[in-house]
């Protein structure tokens, strides 16, 4: 049975996953990983291939098996890691939109996640495809044929996007405002869901991670209109770019982190940093990348932290000039 690289690195990090903490020495105590999304899709085999190579280099040993909070867009994973012990036994994994780009639109009740965290590392830099499926005839092949064909079918003028506030909410809101088109966005509880409806053909187009719809492109299912990359994809270099057919230069990328309590001990975010660093530079994390068409480039924590200061800056600008809020 031929199995394509990203079905065979799945299967690889569920064996290493299942394995669990079998063979590692008694802790004190597990700590646990947060992700404010339903298990699945790009974060649980990353979760997979990162967590059990940990073990041995961060105290305390961390789960394996990564705990999901789905629900209101990471809000629910926030308050369980702010509401625990600031000793590096309560990690949250997150986009880096949720600690950058959310707080400019609107304000949680039970947490402020610019001042309850602190930025440890960055494992992936996720980049996003706007992409039609197999409910949209097979000659729309570009963004202008998309828009033509949107304009003679009104109805089918929606998009889906993993949930409001997100990075790709914000793409289609540009896409849409930039080319005067009329597409409204579908909100969903994360990119696992999207991408079912989107690849049956339930939802006509989506805005999703380059690495979920990397399978769909391929196989010819998913058609790609144009991504967020810095730069044309080497395996898809017919793809256009966001910045080209939108004439924008605004940034629309972000990365998937680890973060801690902001009390946390600087030794010990420092500690995970450095094993968190060690993971990325293998060889099993450079398979990774290579399946998932993803990159994952190791940096401190100040370094980190440095970039999401700066990345909350560019979205305060991006959100006053779209006008961009979840608030009334």
């Amino acid at each position: 049975m031929n199995l394509n690289p990203y079905r065979r690195l799945l299967l690889k990090t569920a064996a290493f996953a299942g394995l669990g903490l079998q063979g590692l020495p008694a802790r004190a105590s597990i700590g646990k990983v947060f992700y404010g999304f339903p298990k699945g899709g790009l974060a649980t085999p990353l979760a997979d291939t990162v967590l059990p190579r940990l073990a041995g280099s961060y105290t305390p040993t961390l789960d394996v098996n990564m705990t999901y909070l789905p629900g209101n867009t990471t809000a629910r994973a926030f308050e369980a890691v702010h509401k625990g012990p600031a000793d590096g036994s309560q990690v949250l994994m997150a986009p880096s939109s949720a600690l950058t780009l959310m707080p400019h639109l609107r304000t949680l009740p039970n947490v402020d996640p610019v001042k309850a965290f602190t930025p440890v590392i960055p494992l992936l830099e996720l980049t996003f495809v706007f992409c039609v499926g197999p409910s949209v005839p097979a000659a729309v092949n570009s963004l202008e044929a998309y828009l033509r064909w949107v304009s003679d079918t009104p109805a089918k003028g929606t998009y889906g996007v993993p949930g409001l506030g997100t990075v790709a909410h914000l793409v289609g809101m540009v896409l849409a405002r930039t080319k005067n088109a009329a597409i409204n966005a579908v909100a969903y509880q994360g990119m696992v869901p999207l991408m079912k409806d989107l690849s049956s053909g339930a939802q006509p187009a989506g805005v999703v991670f380059l690495s979920s719809a990397v399978e769909g492109m391929k196989s010819g299912a998913l058609r790609p209109l144009f991504s967020t990359a810095d730069q044309r994809l080497p395996d898809m270099p017919q793809m256009p770019l966001l910045r080209e057919v939108l004439s924008t230069d605004m940034v629309f990328n972000e990365s998937m982190g680890f973060y801690l309590p902001a009390a946390t001990p600087e030794a010990k975010v420092n500690e995970l940093n450095a094993a968190a660093q060690d993971v990325l530079r293998s060889r099993e994390m450079a398979e990774f990348n290579r399946a998932t068409w993803t990159r994952s480039v190791p940096v401190s924590a100040p370094q980190f932290a440095a970039a999401i200061a700066e990345e909350r800056k560019r979205w305060l600008a991006v959100t006053k000039v779209e006008r961009f809020t979840l608030e009334g």
